[in-house]
């Protein structure tokens, strides 16, 4: 009998309410928990009584998912009335938005659940370099240049010695380019980009250069003028972010890039089953019509742990259409996610990986790049059970604001991305969909070709 999450308050205490050693026992399936009380002549609570709440404080928990008690049904209900009244009014639209929520009679249709049809699985991995990367040094002219010495231009830009950003000839990796095919046949890679550079080589891996929001082409002169539309608040960590996540530099109030590409996969003719998830929480790239899914990296995918006492309620309470869009969309995410918490919890929970992730981590910088990766490889593990035909994932990594790098901040992040990639890749490869999945990175904006000094500062457009 799998009644759900029903008691969060804790056991109880073990020597009075009949169950003794078996109320506290993890790690024991339902048959050995119903043993268990048996011998100490408890019993299992019903459905019914778990729902009414009558295993409150008195009964005796199997990892928060099975209860049973050997006291009979009575509770203080004025105390647990007034708790989940408290519990129903933060799940309501009136308490999660301004807006009037005015109900309609109809009823609140779901979004149809989109079946598989077993085509070819797809991913798309968004990476986040937060804080605006200086990617002006992960990759840049080396030699053989056409028109001129565009290493020395970059060096001459950039600044060398005390204070200067420009990466040394030994500081770069050489990449070679069909003749004639870009103003340099060698490029360099940043020195602490081994992995990344052998992915080049092999052809999986690809630059862009000088990407930024725009809202339509300008001239610098035109910019100096202000003659043309422009992204607003330039430099600006917050909007930018938005920007650089939504691309719609216009309208910052749009949905995520990531979100619109699942509601376009699942409305169009011939849908595919979608869907997406952040691997670091509520962050606008995966908003869209469909909730997406949060999965901590290390806590996994949270559970709604009183699921079977009180959702039936948040159900009733989101079942009927409002005039208020946000209150619909609201209710929709509520409705969705009580459903995935519970659903997609436990495929997650049942899914592997080979591969261990485990990097050297250098000092000063964030190492959970890898960890993050790791999770988005075990929700793919589980790809056949979940019937997901394509899947969107957010990833981040930061912060890249370095004002100030005099001890190489900058490089030592090159070295965790490096290496935290190259072990996703051996993972992709081991389950046999590495050219089936691509990782696409993104930033704030860029930084200024010159140094203050110290390190740089915010700018516009990055590699």
């Amino acid at each position: 009998l799998f009644v759900g999450a029903w008691l969060t308050e804790g056991c109880g205490d073990c020597t009075t309410n009949g169950c003794k050693n078996a109320c506290c026992v993890l790690d024991q399936n339902y048959y050995a928990a119903e043993a268990a009380c048996a011998a100490d002549n408890a019993r299992l609570c019903t459905v019914e009584e778990l729902e009414a709440g009558c295993a409150g404080y008195n009964g005796c928990g199997h990892n928060a998912d099975y209860l049973w008690s050997s006291t009979p049904c009575s509770v203080d209900n004025t105390e647990d009335a007034q708790r989940l009244a408290a519990k129903l009014i933060l799940g309501t639209s009136e308490f999660r938005t301004t807006a009037d929520n005015r109900l309609l009679s109809t009823p609140r249709v779901p979004m149809p659940d989109i079946q598989s049809q077993g085509r070819p699985y797809k991913a798309v991995i968004l990476f986040f370099m937060d804080g605006g990367a200086d990617t002006h040094n992960l990759v840049v002219p080396h030699s053989n240049c056409a028109a001129s010495d565009m290493y020395a231009q970059y060096q001459e830009v950039r600044g060398v010695g005390d204070g200067g950003m420009a990466l040394m000839p030994n500081q770069l990796l050489p990449i070679n380019l069909p003749a004639g095919s870009q103003p340099c046949d060698t490029f360099g890679m940043h020195y602490k980009l081994p992995n990344l550079k052998q992915m080049f080589d092999d052809g999986d891996l690809s630059f862009y250069a000088d990407i930024g929001a725009l809202v339509e082409p300008l001239t610098l002169q035109e910019y100096r003028a202000k003659s043309k539309r422009m992204p607003g608040n330039l430099g600006s960590h917050a909007h930018q972010t938005k920007t650089a996540m939504n691309v719609h530099a216009q309208f910052t109030g749009a949905k995520g890039i990531l979100g619109r590409i699942v509601d376009a996969l699942s409305t169009q003719d011939n849908a595919y089953r979608s869907a997406a998830f952040s691997i670091v929480g509520n962050q606008k790239a995966t908003q869209g019509d469909r909730a997406p899914t949060y999965i901590h990296f290390r806590r996994g995918i949270a559970e709604f742990v009183q699921y079977g006492q009180i959702a039936h309620h948040y159900h009733n309470i989101s079942a009927l259409e409002s005039l208020s869009l946000f209150a619909n969309t609201w209710a929709e995410s509520l409705a969705s996610t009580l459903v995935a918490s519970r659903t997609i919890a436990e495929l997650y929970a049942a899914g592997d990986t080979t591969e261990s992730f485990s990097i050297y981590c250098p000092k000063l910088v964030s190492c959970t790049l890898a960890d993050q990766l790791k999770a988005v490889a075990k929700m793919m593990s589980v790809r056949e059970q979940s019937g997901n035909e394509r899947e969107v994932y957010l990833v981040s990594m930061g912060t890249y604001d370095y004002h100030q790098d005099t001890r190489g901040l900058f490089a030592n992040s090159m070295e965790v991305v490096d290496s935290s990639i190259a072990a996703f890749k051996r993972e992709m490869v081991n389950q046999g969909i590495w050219d089936n999945v691509v990782i696409a990175t993104a930033s704030d904006f860029g930084r200024s070709l010159t140094s203050n000094g110290l390190g740089t500062d915010h700018a516009w457009s990055g590699n």
